[in-house]
Parts: structure tokens; sequence; C-alpha cells
């Protein structure tokens, strides 16, 4: 169990087709973003088709980097974890955007909150739980890549251990 949702970025997301364009778009070592729910076994994630939920792998747990976000409370992460119940729900996820890919790539806002990337779902998560805890990077919602998220100030890498034996407190 972990003491609050960290954020996960993938260095090499299995079974991805999108993995290599994304990483070369961005000019980053990751590939892609979601959220590692306080269980510490369940990834909610933007991807083909919707937004979803789904248990972590072992095998995968090398090829992600865990991160904390600074300034997070337990209230907060509760609220987060209110918000990942509702965003994964299957009446109300919204799907997942290949288009929004190319929008992030040309610099064109999306049409709505509804078609989303990975980073994007992230980024909009935080805003509407925690907005206080905003900007990661400076730029909108849909600008933000995974790489961007690595390279945000406000994230606070930690291990797999860490995550799971530690208490928010240590983690912030």
């Amino acid at each position: 169990m972990f003491p609050q949702p960290v954020i996960a970025l993938w260095t090499v997301h299995p079974g991805d087709l999108l993995g290599e364009p994304i990483t070369f778009l961005t000019h980053g070592p990751v590939t892609h973003a979601g959220w590692i729910r306080s269980d510490g076994r369940t990834v909610a994630e933007a991807y083909l088709p919707r937004v979803r939920l789904r248990p972590m792998l072992d095998p995968e747990k090398p090829l992600v980097r865990l991160f904390t976000l600074e300034g997070m409370t337990p209230e907060l992460a509760a609220r987060l974890e209110r918000f990942l119940d509702l965003a994964t729900d299957p009446k109300f996820a919204a799907e997942y955007s290949v288009k929004g890919l190319f929008g992030f790539e040309l610099n064109i806002p999306p049409a709505d909150e509804q078609h989303v990337f990975c980073s994007e779902w992230v980024t909009q998560g935080i805003r509407k739980v925690a907005p206080q805890l905003l900007p990661l990077v400076r730029c909108e919602d849909y600008q933000v890549s995974p790489r961007d998220l690595l390279i945000s100030p406000r994230l606070i890498e930690i291990s797999w251990s860490m995550a799971s034996a530690g208490t928010a407190a240590s983690l912030n």
C-alpha cells in the first residue's frame, strides 16, 4: 500500500505501439504517464481506447519511475483517489485521443476534456483536485508530455520500496 497515489512514468510501455513515436516527438526517455493508486497495485491511465484501471504487472515495475507531487497532503490525496474513482468509471471515462497527440505536436488545443492522452490526463487530474500545486511546467495541460512531467521540479522521484513503505509525510 502507498500512502497516496503517485505519478508513474514508463521508460518503456510494453505493447504500446505509440511509445517510440512519443519518445521521438518529445525527445525524452519516458513514453507513458499515469497514476499508481494508493493500493500500490492498480494503474489508472489514459490508454486506448479510454481512461481505465488495470493491475500493475510485476514485470513492468522495473520500467516505471515513481514520483510524488510536492505539496500533496493526506486531504488532497483522498480527493485525488475520489477523482480517480470517478474518472475511471466507464460511464464517465474520457476517450484516449490519438488526434490529441497530433494536436500536441502542432500546438492545437483539444476540443474538450473527454478526449485525452496520458500526460494530459495526469495534469488534468492535478488541476481538478489540487490546482494550487500547479504549474508543474509552463504550458497548458494538452502541451504536457511524459518528458515534461519527468523534468518538472514539482515532482519528487521515489523508489518502489520507499513508496510502499513510506508515509505521506515521508513522501513529501
